[in-house]
């Protein structure tokens, strides 16, 4: 049953095992329905919320992907401003297209073969 659950909810068998013994001691039969949907909502909130301590690197691909989203903002501003709203829309249309056209010549280079 855990390794069932486990596969169903994306959580290990020994979460899956201590989370309905947990919520059958504490809440009887009620806990224990309720101990997997429980658990499982504890994962993701961990995995969504996680804060980056102190002392922890990021990677260099986030730290690429945040600057370029950055120029491309800047960007955008300095072009859309004081324009009406087709117009913004046509040059955010213009900068994203553009990104991925950036983005796909950056993957393929990196795919092909040395």
């Amino acid at each position: 049953m855990p390794r069932i659950f486990g596969c169903a909810l994306r959580l290990p068998s020994s979460v899956i095992l201590f989370s309905l013994l947990a919520g059958g001691v504490l809440l009887g039969i009620t806990g224990a329905l309720l101990a997997l949907p429980v658990a499982a909502t504890v994962r993701m909130l961990i995995e969504e919320l996680r804060i980056e301590r102190p002392g922890q690197q990021k990677q260099a691909e986030d730290v690429e992907l945040q600057e370029r989203d950055d120029r491309n903002e800047k960007e955008y501003a300095r072009r859309a401003e004081g324009m009406p709203a087709a117009e913004s829309a046509a040059i955010a249309d213009e900068i994203s297209s553009n990104r991925l056209k950036e983005e796909n010549s950056l993957s393929t280079k990196t795919d092909a073969p040395s």
